[in-house]
């Protein structure tokens, strides 16, 4: 059976009263508490700590146990991709967790059992959640949600003073510093901000009234500027790519093209402003004309936005209505593929190949101390924002992905288990650098997971793109606009996640597995099955649904156990730092109860021990943290020095031994070697 048209939906609505007041607060609710989600997980460091990232999948499977329960959900008969692509996480997520079982750390592979179940959830909850022909309202949801960091992180740099930066900046004491505030990554930050273009320029070209379409329009051109100001290469490409899929998989390509030429010209204007104030734009924020840099900027790009909206306001009427030229998809295509090889070629490919092979010539965030102690960091000397955009050096990821490889070789068929990456480089990688990640989720899939888990992530993220093929053919203009922004959310973040490590950067690919659920879900489904089933149908139905809450408390209980315990842990080093060690120890001690096969309670609880004196407890504690997870050097190096507190010479210069065997380009390690006299 057809899905109604739209006109004859408004028409009944406007015929029962109330309907249309209901309809457009349900309208506007659902775009509202979207981007307030997607802002609050953002904002929050973009989720990356366990325990903001656990709080959000708490509340997610809670609301599906308690939606399904009711009977509430999901809203409209899930379609078969939407089951496939469910199917195929859940599958991922199971693999992961029988792959504990030969991961040398429980801890960091519960921890990816946890990451990929809140991927689960948010599939699960937008799957069931949304209704047919709702995509569009979904998509201005992701979209607000991420202008709104956009323009929070361009705030904090042209007001410093005015927001703060968590304390970010304390590792660029000096010299270059990128954007990265709020997601406190600035590649990741980038990345971000780049999903939001091909949902902002759909809004332009659909929103309901013109005033929206401009202001949608409006903000593209800060986000440019907060893309510039962030560095981030992986965030032009990703910006770059998504608009493309955009462009060649709408219905009005015309209109789509005209509205990217008044973004490019709009965000061309503002990189023009921040690079003519070259503190401003690299990140000296020490200097003295900084903060007149950024007043005098903040002018000129809400000038310039008001401009750019306005302009956009201007040309849609004159020329966007009613577009008579059509282009085709295989000439956009060809045109694209000859930019690119006239590009690739102008730009000497070999020579850029070779610095990206290049190592690290001064590693970033390479702190290598050794737990409870102070450590120390090199001050990174970034290049100026303009050149580093230019440049082609890799950042180590060359580096990175043949670690993975090597990873992968060793167990091609299951990898060596979740989470067993930041081990394997600081044993295997071939260049001192501080990594926990592969840079690239395949590789890194790959090494931890293998052949078995990396079929199972690709067979997820096609899962969506797959199904929107298929419904690109009989969408109207409006449902295919809204597919084709959101297939460019999805294939752009594909890209990104393949050349950094945004997987562990909870809210980018929570909008990316949003949109693939919108893209396999009934959102943008064109039709819907309405024949009541069987009685054997429904009997299954309440029974997948019974089985759906378990699952889901259960799912609510795993990620509470490392909650819970990391909530204990940092309430234990809080009152260490406070000189409470009581205190201090009974935290540790309610976090090794909460979760006892994990490393870091017992960690905790030995460094507790040994400021108090108590080093046969602490020596015992470390053992067991060693126990649970043998390959973190950073525990043979902490036992190395309760060893030596304790006089026990041959032991520690053992467990020091061992320490340098699982790092052996670490310095501090070195340093520590060469104070023994060996």
């Amino acid at each position: 059976m057809s899905a109604p048209s739209q006109p004859a939906a408004r028409a009944r609505e406007r015929e029962v009263p109330g309907t249309r007041a209901f309809a457009a607060l349900r309208r506007h609710g659902l775009v509202a508490g979207l981007a307030a989600a997607v802002f609050a997980l953002a904002f929050q460091s973009g989720g990356y700590d366990v325990t903001v990232r656990n709080s959000f999948a708490i509340a997610a499977w809670w609301a599906i146990a308690v939606a399904v329960g009711a009977l509430v959900w999901p809203l409209e008969r899930p379609p078969r991709a939407a089951l496939a692509g469910a199917g195929a996480l859940a599958a991922l997520l199971a693999w992961t967790a029988i792959a504990i079982s030969w991961s040398d750390s429980a801890e960091r592979a519960f921890t990816e059992v946890n990451r990929i179940a809140f991927y689960l959830a948010v599939f699960a909850l937008v799957v069931m959640a949304a209704r047919r022909g709702s995509a569009a309202r979904w998509a201005d949801g992701l979209a607000l949600g991420i202008a709104a960091i956009g323009l929070v992180a361009l705030t904090s740099r042209l007001f410093p003073d005015l927001i703060g930066d968590r304390g970010v900046s304390s590792f660029f004491p000096r010299g270059t510093r990128y954007l990265g505030y709020p997601l406190d990554y600035w590649n990741g930050l980038g990345i971000f901000i780049g999903l939001s273009f091909p949902l902002l320029l759909r809004a332009a070209l659909d929103a309901r009234s013109t005033l929206w379409r401009s202001l949608a329009m409006a903000s593209t051109p800060a986000l440019c500027g907060a893309l510039y100001l962030s560095s981030s290469r992986g965030g032009i490409a990703t910006a770059a790519l998504g608009t493309l899929a955009l462009i060649a998989l709408c219905r009005d390509r015309v209109r789509a093209l005209v509205a990217l030429a008044v973004l490019g010209i709009g965000g061309v204007a503002v990189v023009a402003v921040l690079g003519a104030r070259s503190e401003l734009a690299d990140g000296n924020l020490q200097a003295d004309v900084v903060t007149a840099q950024g007043r005098s900027a903040a002018a000129l790009i809400a000038g310039i936005c008001l401009l750019t909206g306005v302009g956009y306001w201007v040309v849609s009427r004159v020329t966007l209505p009613a577009p008579r030229i059509r282009v085709p998809r295989l000439a956009l295509a060809a045109a694209a593929l000859a930019l690119v090889a006239a590009a690739v070629v102008a730009a000497d490919p070999a020579e850029r190949l070779d610095n990206f092979k290049q190592p690290p010539s001064n590693p970033f965030a390479r702190v290598e101390s050794s737990p409870g102690s102070a450590g120390a960091a090199d001050t990174p000397r970034l290049a100026p924002t303009s050149r580093h955009l230019l440049s082609s050096t890799g950042n180590g990821r060359w580096q990175f992905w043949g670690a993975a490889i090597d990873e992968f070789e060793t167990r091609p068929l299951a990898g060596r288990g979740p989470g067993s990456y930041e081990a394997w480089w600081a044993q295997h990688g071939s260049v001192s650098y501080f990594t926990r990640h592969a840079h690239s989720l395949y590789l890194e899939t790959l090494g931890e997971l293998g052949l078995v888990g990396l079929a199972l992530l690709a067979a997820f993220l096609l899962t969506g793109l797959v199904a929107a093929s298929g419904r690109l053919r009989s969408a109207g203009r409006e449902e295919r606009n809204a597919i084709a922004a959101l297939a460019g959310v999805v294939i752009a973040f594909a890209f990104a996640a393949g050349i950094d490590w945004i997987w562990q950067l909870t809210v980018i690919p929570v909008v990316a597995i949003a949109a693939l659920a919108l893209l396999a879900g009934p959102a943008t489904a064109m039709t819907t099955a309405t024949a009541s089933a069987p009685p054997s149908r429904r009997r299954l139905a309440l029974a997948a649904r019974a089985g759906l809450v378990a699952l889901a408390l259960c799912l609510v209980a795993a990620q509470a156990i490392p909650f819970l315990a990391q909530d204990d842990i940092r309430r234990s080093q809080h009152r260490f730092a406070a000189g409470n060690l009581d205190g201090a120890r009974d935290a540790a001690l309610s976090a090794r109860s909460i979760q006892p096969w994990a490393a870091s309670p017992h960690l905790q609880l030995a460094l507790v021990e040994e400021r108090r004196g108590n080093l046969p407890g602490a020596r015992s504690a470390i053992s067991k943290a060693i126990e649970r997870d043998r390959l973190d050097w950073r525990l043979w190096l902490t036992a190395a020095r309760i060893d030596g507190e304790a006089g026990l010479a041959n032991q520690a210069r053992a467990k020091l031994d061992r320490a340098v065997a699982l790092n052996p380009r670490s310095p501090l390690l070195a340093s520590l070697q060469r104070s023994e006299g060996r």
